[in-house]
């Protein structure tokens, strides 16, 4: 063990031209941070989001653990809060009788 030197994962992976699991970037799971940079919100909506089941999402790791969100229940979940552009008719009100405000008279 005297005199022997250890390599670390990043200089591993440099060495073999590769990039580690936990660098490359598109790999279809993200991070809370992650998902929030993506939709352009905080962190703590994403959190509140798992939390009423809005997003599906894993949770790895003993207690709490680690909440990981798939690229793709992410997009699903902006299909979801999408909303259409669609005209909408305006309501016209109906008078039967004439309103008298005597409040309002001179």
């Amino acid at each position: 063990m005297a005199g022997e030197t250890f390599l670390t994962v990043k200089q591993v992976a440099e060495r073999l031209h590769i990039r580690p699991a936990f660098v490359r970037r598109g790999t279809g799971v993200l991070s809370v941070k992650q998902a929030a940079e993506k939709l352009g919100v905080s962190a703590k909506l994403v959190y509140s989001l798992c939390a009423g089941g809005k997003i599906v999402h894993e949770r790895h790791g003993l207690g709490r653990g680690t909440i990981r969100i798939a690229e793709e229940a992410l997009e699903e979940y902006r299909r979801g809060c999408t909303v259409g552009t669609r005209a909408k008719e305006i309501p016209t009100v109906r008078r039967t009788k004439s309103l008298r405000l005597k409040h309002l008279e001179p």
